[in-house]
């Protein structure tokens, strides 16, 4: 790819009539009309927690109390409705990123399954592990053999912009699951003193500030800070080039704002009401936007799925809940200083299927 040579020509978004969804819905596979392509240098998109279940005969259970919001029953139909509208986007996605929970037991055939998916996506894909990829207690084999790397943490450049992916799951996957440690710290450190004059996403699955929701969206519990996540924030902050953070995890959408840097929380592919992240990547700024899936059987299938089970929840809204505000999915962040562009460098693996 050249940096900056996307070509205009596509249509304004559609409010689709008798949709279930009642925030604004931006037609799949189009730039929504306020998205500019002048000085574009690239656009990314991001992909939620997937839980690529096999065999798929389910289309909500939970490790405890029997029930989740998760429609694992149709997990890989869903996942390919993502590549597909990925796939369709005008103007193209130069690459996706995996944001973790790939599968749900990372078992053998759910990876596979999940390949197969992915091998119909028509750009790089840069995955990131997620705990729900690490429960076979087998160094994370599973994920690697997926990615094709034997790092689970990495780095790349595009257009004058630097990403850095991190792995805080633990190995074996056991209490307390999460391992943001010191040799993390360092080396996220590092890479950023080497990097300091490029801005800086900085890519985990798990979030770095606590949400007080849990999995079955109960308000009784939550996703606590997890330890060692102070410790990286402040070393980000430090770092004074990081302009955001993007994590799935917590399968709902989600955005703050702490010391100058974004937090993105990007909701799940099977979980409410599924949406797509797009990131349009400019000299001075990053255009935040989104578009619902555009199967929308699929869709109103795991609205359904999150309604059904509103009992384990206190909001009686809870698709809204998990989807967030409109500014939760489409906002502006700026450059502190117009990137300088030049020839990419990659750093690190990128996921490429045979024959691409």
């Amino acid at each position: 790819m050249v940096c900056g040579t996307h070509a205009c020509g596509w249509g304004a978004a559609d409010q689709l009539p008798g949709e279930p969804v009642s925030l604004p819905v931006e037609s799949a596979g189009q730039s929504p009309d306020h998205v500019s392509t002048e000085d574009l240098l690239f656009l990314f998109a991001t992909i939620g927690d997937s839980h690529i279940w096999c065999p798929e005969h389910v289309m909500a259970r939970d490790h405890s109390s029997g029930r989740t919001l998760k429609a694992l029953g149709i997990s890989c139909p869903l996942l390919r409705n993502y590549i597909g509208d990925i796939n369709s986007h005008r103007p193209p996605v130069d690459f996706a990123m995996q944001l973790g929970d790939l599968t749900d037991k990372s078992r053998p055939e759910e990876f596979a399954a999940a390949r197969a998916i992915f091998e119909e996506l028509r750009c790089p894909l840069y995955p990131v592990l997620g705990n729900h990829d690490n429960m076979q207690g087998d160094n994370k084999r599973g994920w690697k053999r997926f990615a094709g790397m034997d790092s689970t943490n990495y780095a790349f450049d595009r257009c004058g912009f630097h990403f850095i992916v991190i792995d805080c799951t633990a190995d074996p996957y056991s209490r307390p699951y999460v391992c943001c440690d010191s040799t993390l710290w360092a080396w996220v450190a590092r890479d950023l003193a080497a990097n300091s004059d490029k801005p800086t996403f900085v890519v985990s699955h798990y979030n770095m500030w606590e949400r007080d929701w849990t999995a079955s969206f109960s308000m009784k519990g939550g996703y606590r800070e997890y330890k060692g996540m102070p410790e990286m924030r402040d070393r980000l902050a430090r770092a004074g080039n990081v302009v955001a953070v993007i994590n799935g995890h917590v399968h709902a959408n989600r955005v703050e704002v702490h010391d100058g840097i974004y937090y993105i929380d990007v909701g799940a592919t099977l979980v409410g009401r599924p949406s797509i992240r797009y990131f349009y990547v400019y000299p001075d700024r990053v255009e935040v936007t989104y578009a619902y899936i555009s199967d929308r059987k699929l869709l109103r299938q795991v609205e359904k799925v999150a309604e059904e089970c509103v009992g384990y929840s206190d909001s009686p809204s809870i698709c809204d809940f998990i989807d967030g505000s409109d500014s939760d999915k489409r906002f502006t962040i700026p450059i502190r200083s117009r990137v300088r562009t030049g020839a990419e460098k990659t750093r690190g693996m990128i996921f490429t299927v045979p024959g691409r």
